[in-house]
């Protein structure tokens, strides 16, 4: 788990918390105001390439996430702010 932790944070941005969730696993807190979970580190690098890939289509939509979660990579999900 203590490697787990560390490689989180290596990966996290600067300012992140961490966090960890019985349900989903390992993540952060982004300094900007979401969550990430990323589950279990297994294929770790493709997770944070998903991640990083919804995180750029979000902010083309200008759309601000609230949740992004890659825990399973073949069924990542996300929510956003309501617009008003």
């Amino acid at each position: 788990m203590v490697t787990s932790i560390e490689e989180v944070a290596k990966q996290a941005p600067d300012g992140a918390i961490l966090l960890y969730d019985n349900l989903h696993g390992l993540g952060w807190r982004d300094r900007r105001g979401w969550i990430v979970y990323l589950g279990e580190l297994k294929d770790l690098s493709i997770k944070l390439n998903i991640y990083k890939s919804i995180l750029a289509n979000l902010r083309k939509e200008d759309q601000k996430p609230i949740l992004i979660s890659v825990e399973y990579m073949h069924a990542p999900y996300y929510r956003v702010e309501e617009q008003q």
